[in-house]
Parts: structure tokens; sequence; C-alpha cells
């Protein structure tokens, strides 16, 4: 993943994550529970997730 300030005085193509709450219904966390509550509840789910991303190659994640 490259730096975010190279990222803002760079020009191109960035690639952000993706579907992000697919991801943890995946990982069997279902729609009855708050996905934003992970943050607190699940860190390393979210960790996980993101990290995922990162190694497909995106740029910038979000949470």
């Amino acid at each position: 993943m490259r730096d975010f300030t190279e990222i803002l005085n760079g020009d191109g193509v960035f690639v952000f994550d993706g579907a992000i709450g697919t991801r943890f219904y995946d990982k069997g966390v279902y729609i009855n529970r708050s996905y934003d509550e992970l943050n607190l509840t699940a860190p390393d789910l979210v960790r996980e997730v993101h990290d995922e991303y990162v190694r497909a190659g995106a740029d910038i994640i979000e949470t």
C-alpha cells in the first residue's frame, strides 16, 4: 500500500477497498449486527478484512 501523502501528491488511478459488509457476512457476521460496532467488538476481524484488501492491491481502505 502506498503512503497517503504519495497518493495525495500523485496522479493516476487509486484503488479503494471493496464490499466490507459482504466480507463480514462471508465470515459469519450477519445483518442483524451493526457492522460499525465491529470496530469496537471485533477489531481483529476488521483488521483481517482490511488486510485482505491491502494484499489484493488496495491503495486506500475505509472503516
